[in-house]
């Protein structure tokens, strides 16, 4: 029986297993940054597209405050 953060755990896996396979399935929100939302939990994967590779840059808390975004 897995609790809640495992579940989070599990579910910003699959997501990080999608934007590794299909990076550009995701729109560009700000500049080149896309956000990649966590339907599940109120999480979303802020990440570029560098060359060959992704680079993930927040996990971000879509309740906090919007002026917290980070990028």
């Amino acid at each position: 029986l897995l609790g809640l953060g495992d579940e989070f755990l599990d579910e910003l896996d699959k997501h990080l297993e999608r934007i590794r396979h299909n990076p550009k399935h995701f729109a560009v929100k700000k500049k080149n940054y896309r956000e990649a939302y966590i339907r599940r939990f109120p999480y979303l994967i802020i990440y570029e597209i560098e060359e060959m590779k992704v680079v993930v840059y927040s996990v971000f808390n879509t309740p906090q405050d919007p002026e917290k975004k980070p990028l």
